[in-house]
């Protein structure tokens, strides 16, 4: 993990107190978005076993509240495109 990442889990810890999303707990990486908020991809299994992807976004200048632009995608390449957007909201 880059010193970069290990920033980016330290925030995204902070804000989760260190629990694992229930429903993707398997973490893939950490890092940053173009908006400077700091992002966990995480990956699961939904309801009837089918994998999804979770997009979990905390601002670091306030990691305490957890930000309404964390999201579920249904595949890979919807949670990287969402990653990269990184618009501000």
């Amino acid at each position: 993990m880059t010193p970069a990442e290990a920033r980016a889990a330290d925030v995204i810890f902070i804000a989760y107190n260190g629990q694992p999303n229930l429903i993707t707990p398997k973490v893939v990486r950490f890092g940053w978005r173009p908006d400077g908020c700091a992002y966990e991809l995480s990956t699961g299994e939904g309801i009837f076993g089918a994998p999804i992807w979770g997009v979990s976004v905390v601002d670091p200048r306030h990691p305490e509240r957890r930000t309404p632009r964390s999201k579920c995608c249904h595949s890979l390449e919807e949670a990287e495109t969402y990653i990269k957007a990184g618009a501000p909201g």
